[in-house]
């Protein structure tokens, strides 16, 4: 290797900072050498920076000096073995970071390392908070001022005021007498186990599709279809009676998406079952019958405990 001292183009006097570490809340950032600028969140106000001069001459004898502009009045010396600076408990703001370094000649170098330093502030600390809080007094004495006319508006008002509670009150007794009734009658007519229709409901109803059957006419006809579970009483000997209980609440549900919403699922009693079928010409009973069989006897029950059983129905 053969070196011409006479060909270097090298400034000694000015040689460049540059960053070697950066920790945030004792936490290290990468990319110090290639960073920016050092934007601290509302959580963070301590930075820690390591730097160091593109400079080996001479580095015993160098010195460096650094200052953050926004809250440093005046520069802050360091000896040539130190090569980091520490900030902490900054107050929001931006600031600028200023390093710069002096060479064994005496003078400052002109290449200083300058990197922009951002604060965000708390949420208490914005300026849009202490609107808010202003706004929020305000609002608090106007709502006392507020408050204190209704109470003299009230006292003018207390009889009127009195009678439309009371009035108020006996209407939503009332609606809530209805609504009980309501619910009453809607659970009288309906099966507690299966929530299909019960007797009650029946004989309430089929007044009206035996007229409409009466009547005559295509499609006319008013087919009933009385099914029973096969050998139900094995399923509660067997698996218990929460297992035939579950065993209902699905045939119930397999029997109302297999019939039509015109038509009406009964719980006759047990494991018996009404459907009625309406509008309807009598010579497809058979075969709306064998479609319901099918069903059933494809159908896989599956019991509380996971089992899963097959049954039939007549």
């Amino acid at each position: 290797l053969i070196a011409d001292p006479r060909a270097l183009r090298a400034d000694p006097a000015s040689p460049p900072i540059v960053a070697t570490a950066l920790s945030v809340e004792g936490n290290v950032r990468p990319g110090a050498v290639a960073l920016p600028s050092i934007a601290l969140s509302k959580a963070e106000r301590s930075f820690t920076l390591d730097f160091a001069a593109l400079d080996y001459t001479a580095p015993q004898r160098q010195m460096y000096r650094h200052r953050l502009e926004g809250l440093d009045g005046a520069w802050t010396l360091l000896g040539a073995s130190q090569h980091s600076l520490t900030y902490s408990r900054l107050p929001p703001g931006h600031y600028l970071l200023r390093i710069g370094v002096r060479n064994g000649d005496g003078g400052w170098s002109r290449n200083e390392l300058r990197l922009p330093v951002t604060v965000l502030p708390a949420l208490y600390q914005t300026a849009g908070f202490r609107a808010l809080m202003v706004l929020l007094t305000a609002a608090l004495l106007y709502g006392i001022y507020r408050l204190r006319i209704r109470q003299l508006r009230a006292r003018e008002r207390a009889l009127e005021g009195l009678v439309v509670r009371r009035t108020s009150e006996l209407e939503e007794k009332n609606r809530l007498l209805e609504t009980a009734y309501g619910k009453i009658e809607e659970a009288s007519l309906t099966d507690p186990l299966t929530r299909l229709r019960n007797r009650r409901y029946l004989e309430q109803s089929i007044a009206g599709d035996v007229e409409i059957a009466a009547r005559g006419g295509v499609d006319r006809d008013l087919v009933l279809l009385m099914i029973d579970l096969d050998h139900f009483k094995s399923v509660n000997d067997r698996y218990g009676h929460a297992a035939g209980d579950s065993v209902l609440m699905a045939l119930a549900q397999l029997l109302l998406r297999t019939v039509r919403t015109s038509d009406t699922v009964v719980r006759w009693g047990g494991e018996e079952f009404l459907i009625v079928v309406r509008f309807v010409d009598r010579v497809h009973a058979a075969e709306v019958a064998e479609k319901l069989r099918s069903a059933v006897a494809t159908h896989p029950f599956v019991l509380p405990d996971g089992t899963t059983i097959h049954r039939t129905c007549s």
